[in-house]
């Protein structure tokens, strides 16, 4: 297996602070709102962690029907797609820049039912059986897939975009987006479905990136988003205004 590289910046383990309150998410227009994390970002640049240590990303979401929910997948360049499909079952999409290729899992439960859900993707850095996901707090089953040759995820200059995928904007409320540097286990993933209560949730570690989306700053924080993680890595509101931070929340 290559080994995938994320980036010199890692802490591996840094830990999501503790006690927090929740009172605020971004929404999104469908037209041309998004937020950046830019091109460069070490949680997500190049995606994936050294080895098996593996890769993890949790997020809440609220949409009514399919929707592109973020990508670094611009002009040609493809790192990933995450993606709620036509019949409202989220998917994960990995691409391998040098070959050609891609793997992919689909949850085989909707989520498009404009209620909040809590969505978590695992991947151990291998092959698409390496992925498993679950869907508020729970082990979610699925289907896996892989097209062309497939080795790893490789680092290109795409910007990531959240409410953005495949040339299109989302109509979308989302929060709490994190990823950590391993593969999360079902007690850690538990605990952050737990969170968006929310309750104290410095048992995870590994926490690479958390945006909170206007916590605990509120309005007065935009156009930025700040990573609540020990690196530092705001995101912007971009095509926004701080109407777009918003308090309606898991």
């Amino acid at each position: 297996m290559r080994v995938l590289k994320l980036g010199q910046s890692l802490v591996s383990n840094t830990k999501i602070a503790s006690g927090f309150d929740n009172k605020f998410s971004l929404t999104y227009d469908g037209v041309d709102d998004y937020l950046s994390l830019g091109d460069d970002v070490p949680p997500l640049t190049p995606f994936a962690i050294e080895g098996s240590e593996g890769w993890s990303f949790s997020i809440w979401l609220k949409t009514g029907t399919s929707k592109k929910i973020f990508s670094k997948n611009i002009g040609g360049a493809a790192e990933y797609d995450f993606v709620v499909r036509f019949n409202g079952n989220p998917k994960l999409i990995l691409y391998d820049e040098n070959n050609g290729g891609n793997i992919s899992y689909n949850m085989n439960t909707s989520i498009a039912d404009g209620n909040w859900h809590h969505i978590v993707f695992t991947w151990n850095g291998e092959t698409e059986a390496g992925i498993v996901s679950y869907f508020d707090g729970g082990v979610k089953s699925g289907t896996d897939g892989a097209s062309g040759l497939f080795e790893s995820v490789i680092q290109t200059p795409a910007e990531f975009r959240m409410a953005y995928g495949g040339g299109s904007y989302s109509a979308i409320i989302q929060d709490e987006f994190s990823v950590f540097n391993k593969v999360l286990t079902s007690t850690e993933v538990s605990t952050l479905y737990n969170s968006g209560v929310p309750t104290d949730v410095t048992e995870v570690s590994g926490c690479q990136g958390w945006w909170r989306n206007g916590d605990p700053s509120g309005r007065s924080a935009f156009p930025t988003i700040s990573d609540a993680s020990d690196n530092s890595n705001d995101g912007t509101m971009t095509n926004m205004s701080d109407d777009d931070i918003i308090t309606d929340v898991p």
